[in-house]
């Protein structure tokens, strides 16, 4: 695939071999138009449904948003703001919350069952209650750097149920 490594990856190829993989990062790759974006995100809402397809939008909006390689008139053109107002959508912004939640709580597994395998299923009961997204931060951050076991197993205490 011509990445156009000199000057940046290209955008055309991917659109033209419809890698929607790929999609979310066109708006980072060189030579991506509104016109391309848009059948790009046609493309990604035909393949991907519900909190996948939530997430492919939001991360194609945040590169976007940051993006060098697309004009600031292209930025603007009106259907791509339409599909900035689906991301407002309250059912999408509830799939978003949940997801996130989620990948907290497997993000908090992960790092027990690293560090201390042998609190794995108390963290396990402990991340089953936890349901508010600045608790499961902020426990996710102290297990990652709780100097040992002992203090993370009290950790766990102070939010077990």
């Amino acid at each position: 695939m011509d990445t156009g490594c000199e000057g940046g990856v290209k955008a055309e190829p991917y659109i033209r071999r419809r890698v929607v993989a790929m999609y979310i990062l066109l708006p980072a790759m060189k030579g991506a138009t509104a016109l391309m974006l848009l059948q790009a995100m046609e493309e990604m809402r035909q393949k991907y449904s519900g909190p996948q397809l939530a997430h492919h939008f939001v991360r194609f909006r945040t590169i976007l948003r940051r993006s060098t390689t697309v004009s600031a008139q292209d930025k603007q053109i009106k259907d791509l703001l339409m599909y900035e107002n689906l991301l407002q959508d309250p059912a999408i912004q509830e799939l978003l919350a949940r997801a996130e939640l989620e990948g907290l709580r497997r993000t908090l597994m992960v790092i027990t069952e690293a560090r201390f395998p042998a609190l794995a299923e108390m963290a396990q009961q402990v991340v089953v209650h936890l349901g508010n997204l600045d608790d499961l931060t902020l426990i996710k951050k102290m297990m990652a750097s709780a100097p040992d076991e002992a203090k993370a197993r009290w950790l766990l205490g102070v939010y077990a149920h």
